[in-house]
């Protein structure tokens, strides 16, 4: 539930580069028909995840210097393993801004949301990336630190087992 056209629009009108990582269809979605629709620009690449393992794809997320999940509006929280990824590896986000999100990037201080299909958001939320550098690493720095402190897999075993020993022992086990 990617939505690759705003995104491929905000970066038309910015220049900025940018390198996106999707399959070919997924679904209902096929991003290869989409993506073959749109007007690319040179600043823009397209990278077909079947190509790539989760390691490699890491390690591409890894090189960038911000992490864009632009969705379709859902009733699930699409786009929060990349959220989580991109809070790991310390990058600053632009994110759609998904209520069934666990928090908010920009309460949080690691990133700016914009609103869905918000085409002149996300090129306000780009620019400001590439515009303020110290802003960005900032933003990444408190990524990294709520990956460490609140978001991980440590947290959420803990919080899943409280959970289950409160029901086992409301079962009397």
């Amino acid at each position: 539930m990617r939505d690759v056209e705003t995104l491929v629009k905000a970066f038309n009108a910015t220049g900025a580069p940018i390198d996106i990582y999707t399959n070919r269809r997924n679904g209902e979605m096929n991003y290869a028909a989409i993506v073959q629709s749109l007007d690319l620009r040179e600043n823009i690449k397209i990278h077909f995840v079947g190509q790539f393992s989760p390691y490699e794809i890491s390690r591409e997320v890894e090189r960038a210097g911000c992490v864009c999940i632009c969705c379709l509006p859902t009733k699930y929280t699409t786009g929060l393993t990349t959220l989580v990824e991109a809070l790991a590896l310390g990058k600053p986000i632009i994110c759609s801004r998904n209520p069934q999100f666990p928090f908010s990037v920009d309460d949080e201080g690691c990133g700016i949301s914009v609103d869905y299909y918000d085409t002149d958001g996300w090129i306000a939320a780009i620019n400001y990336i590439n515009a303020h550098p110290d802003a960005a690493r900032a933003m990444g720095r408190r990524a990294r630190e709520l990956a460490r402190t609140r978001y991980n897999d440590r947290i959420c075993a803990s919080e899943v087992a409280a959970v289950l020993l409160t029901l086992a022992a409301a079962k009397g086990h």
